[in-house]
């Protein structure tokens, strides 16, 4: 009994330290927002790591607009030890001249995910122009392809103030080792003019935003990702869990590609897209393991409102993914020390 006791305090002192030192947070000069040019308000940051895994983050906005609260969480792509995750999120529902934004909320897990050995090239060719935006060239220096890449990074002033947050706008499928990609990043037009460099550049999964939606009066979510650099908010589900609706901005003068994708509740569900009350072209199609449906259509510059039908109302409420944090993990290493304990305890009467 007593080498259980010690075993179990030991396992709780591992996690508690790890607990208790894990460095994972978001710089209070690094924590803004604005109008953009297009009188939208935006908040962007970035989330530093300086633990020894990489975090799959969370954070959490609230806005005090008026006499309501915006909140909104997102989570983002993995942030590596050492290294900061840039983010930016816009919130066009906002309709005040002042806003209060809050201390941002902050939950994070440790994931499994690799770091791409994918890095920005510095040499000629990268090249901050005239109007503020930056291009240049990615090189796979690993030994195995990558899919899905993204740049992200971050802008300062000549003043080495942190004005914005920009990430690449193409579409980088994969990249074989030794391969070159360009990039291309621009800051919002409102900050063009003051920009003196970009930092931190993160090479990082494609921008698939998770989005975890909370079905009106069930504890579950929904939890479903949106790859696009169109802006998606005010998510909910309407016609009785069978339509999804949505707030879109497109601030790209130029069409733009949204890819969704949905857990699957059956073979049988057929998507519908409108946007602002007119039906699109929309393709549905399964992904290669057949646990989800892609829904993918295009979105015009400007806000509009998406209506994604064709849900399976009787599966689409609760839906939802487990989630582990910490106190999961305490319980889950006191019941394999539990099991442990019972199985020598076996041994020893069976030698007895």
């Amino acid at each position: 009994m007593k080498l259980f006791c010690l075993l179990v305090l030991t396992v709780l002192g591992i996690v508690m330290f790890h607990s208790a030192n894990a460095e994972v947070w978001i710089p209070d000069d690094e924590f803004k927002s604005y109008f953009d040019s297009k009188g939208i308000y935006a908040v962007f940051g970035a989330v530093r790591n300086t633990n020894e895994q990489p975090m799959i983050s969370t954070v959490k906005i609230n806005i005090q607009d008026g006499n309501k609260i915006i909140s909104s969480s997102f989570t983002l792509p993995p942030v590596y030890p050492n290294k900061d995750m840039p983010f930016k999120f816009k919130f066009p529902q906002v309709t005040s001249n002042d806003p209060i934004l809050e201390k941002p909320q902050l939950n994070y897990e440790p994931t499994l995910l690799d770091p791409m050995n994918v890095e920005v090239i510095y040499d000629k060719t990268l090249v901050r122009h005239t109007d503020g935006h930056m291009s240049g060239f990615i090189m796979n220096n690993g030994s195995l392809p990558v899919y899905g890449v993204k740049l992200y990074a971050l802008i300062h002033s000549k003043d080495n103030n942190f004005i914005d947050e920009a990430e690449s706008i193409e579409k980088i499928a994969k990249m074989d080792p030794g391969d070159k990609q360009q990039f291309t990043m621009y800051p919002d037009p409102k900050a063009a003019s003051f920009v003196a460099y970009y930092s931190c550049f993160v090479a990082s999964l494609n921008g698939s935003n998770p989005i975890n939606m909370i079905i009106q009066g069930n504890n579950n979510t929904f939890n479903f990702a949106v790859d696009s650099l169109v802006y998606f908010t005010q998510q909910k589900f309407v016609d009785d869990g069978k339509t999804l609706y949505l707030h879109a901005n497109d601030a790209w003068p130029m069409t733009t590609f949204a890819n969704f994708m949905f857990p699957m509740n059956s073979k049988a569900e057929n998507f519908t897209v409108t946007v602002d009350g007119g039906q699109t072209y929309a393709l549905n199609s399964l992904d290669n393991s057949s646990r989800g449906w892609h829904v993918a259509f295009n979105v015009g510059h400007g806000d509009h409102i998406v209506l994604i039908s064709g849900f399976n109302s009787s599966n689409t409420v609760g839906t939802s993914v487990p989630e582990f944090g910490p106190i999961a993990f305490i319980v889950l290493a006191i019941s394999i020390v539990l099991i442990l304990a019972v199985s020598a305890k076996t041994r020893l009467k069976s030698i007895n």
